[in-house]
């Protein structure tokens, strides 16, 4: 036999040579980079998780509860320094009525800006000649001006009061499904004004309270009376 066909035989006889390393290297590093990759992410995703837990506080609760009051509401969304200005505020019982001033707790709490207008009586008597004597009517179209009512409340009689200065020498009463003009005196009077077009009853009877539970008016009914008499408390 030749030395040619002896080589030959012994190549066909011994085994092929295994794949290289770097094949084989390279063919088993996709599934293990793979599952490296899943490990990494599945350990970030519970250490956020885990983080998150630690750090979690409750949001604060929505006050929606109806025995939740106007001024809890308030206290409750209200920073420290806004909680020393509606101290203030609360504290007011000027008017003497039980009630909450809204108008000045919005404010303070920045739900209306301060520089938010005040009704005027002719706006008042404009709406009221075009709305009449419907309460919330006249309340809705009020606060697209001021915003709110100053004050809200009453014993046994609710009303709404929108005063038309800063001084509250002048006030919108909203009560009784009507609407009325006070101006309050500096001798302790008042006095009633109609509200654009409205006329008030022939020979009413005396009033002796700034609140009157049906507020006898002391002007005659004219569109811009000149000397309206006042009621002495």
């Amino acid at each position: 036999m030749s030395i040619r066909k002896r080589i030959k035989n012994l190549i066909d006889y011994c085994p092929q040579p295994s794949m290289p390393l770097t094949a084989r290297l390279k063919r088993h590093s996709i599934p293990v980079a793979a599952a490296v990759t899943a490990a990494l992410v599945l350990s970030i995703s519970f250490l956020v998780f885990y983080s998150g837990l630690i750090s979690f506080k409750s949001p604060p609760p929505i006050i929606n509860d109806s025995n939740v009051s106007f001024y809890e509401s308030a206290y409750a969304r209200a920073s420290s320094e806004q909680k020393v200005e509606l101290d203030k505020i609360v504290a007011d019982n000027s008017i003497g009525l039980v009630g909450e001033w809204r108008r000045p707790v919005l404010i303070a709490i920045g739900d209306l800006p301060k520089d938010q207008p005040r009704l005027t009586a002719k706006q008042a008597g404009e709406i009221y000649d075009r709305i009449g004597r419907d309460e919330r009517a006249l309340e809705k179209e009020f606060n697209k001006i001021a915003g709110a009512p100053d004050f809200v409340g009453g014993s046994g009689i609710g009303r709404s009061i929108y005063y038309l200065n800063e001084n509250r020498t002048e006030a919108i009463f909203v009560m009784e499904m009507n609407a009325y003009h006070y101006v309050f005196n500096d001798d302790g009077t008042y006095t009633l004004l109609p509200l654009g077009n409205q006329t008030f009853p022939v020979n009413p009877d005396p009033s002796h309270s700034p609140n009157p539970t049906i507020p006898a008016p002391t002007a005659t009914a004219t569109a811009s009376p000149l000397t309206p008499t006042s009621t002495p408390l």
